[in-house]
């Protein structure tokens, strides 16, 4: 399946547009987060939600 037609080109990609425009700071961890106190979000597990 190409990227066009995935669920990130189709659901995520458009909902980090929408967020964007309205002033949030999206980051894209999905393959690179790290967990923990020194973690890339500070999360300790992929259960937490993350927010500024």
């Amino acid at each position: 399946m190409s990227y066009e037609y995935s669920e990130d080109g189709l659901v995520e990609g458009a909902n980090q547009q929408v967020l964007e425009e309205l002033g949030w700071q999206v980051e894209y961890a999905w393959k690179n987060e790290t967990f923990g106190e020194n973690g890339l979000l500070g999360r300790e597990n992929k259960s937490e939600a993350y927010w500024y």
